[in-house]
């Protein structure tokens, strides 16, 4: 439901506040929030106007460049886990996630580290059901022929 047909419902008195927060998804609080700004500024006053805008937090684009750089230069092929630990050893100040994403977002560390070990791969897997198929199909079949002392 759109705001301004919950607002005409709470304004008629079909609905009560906590009626009209509940059909909007919100609280109680929230509503009475969106009534002020829909009262001072119209519609305009309910756009979120941090939407599009760039973080205060967000590290700057040469750390960014200098922790890739870094790990190209030095430690390509390192898990991001083990960069992390040298990074922060080193003066690294941001959090584990954020240099995991950073790599992975310049292509430098793969997403999963199950792709890195062989018996999690699909191939592995079909290797591995065939030679058990192999071996339940074959094995009575060479038993039976060594019974009869017959060999390969």
């Amino acid at each position: 439901m759109r705001f301004e047909e919950a607002y005409a419902g709470w304004q008629a008195g079909r609905l009560r506040r906590e009626e009209a927060a509940r059909l909007l998804g919100v609280c109680e609080r929230s509503f009475r929030r969106y009534i002020d700004r829909y009262e001072e500024d119209g519609l305009q006053g309910l756009i979120d106007h941090r939407v599009g805008q760039i973080s205060q937090r967000r590290a700057p684009v040469d750390e960014v460049m200098a922790l890739t750089s870094c790990y190209r230069a030095r430690h390509e092929g390192w898990s991001a886990k083990h960069y992390y630990a040298w990074y922060r050893r080193a003066g690294g100040r941001r959090s584990y996630t954020w240099v995991k994403r950073e790599l992975q977002a310049a292509r430098c560390a793969r997403a999963s580290g199950y792709a890195l070990r062989p018996w999690h791969s699909t191939q592995a897997k079909a290797d591995n059901l065939r030679a058990t198929v192999d071996i339940i199909i074959l094995c009575p079949i060479l038993q039976y022929l060594d019974r009869l002392h017959i060999s390969l």
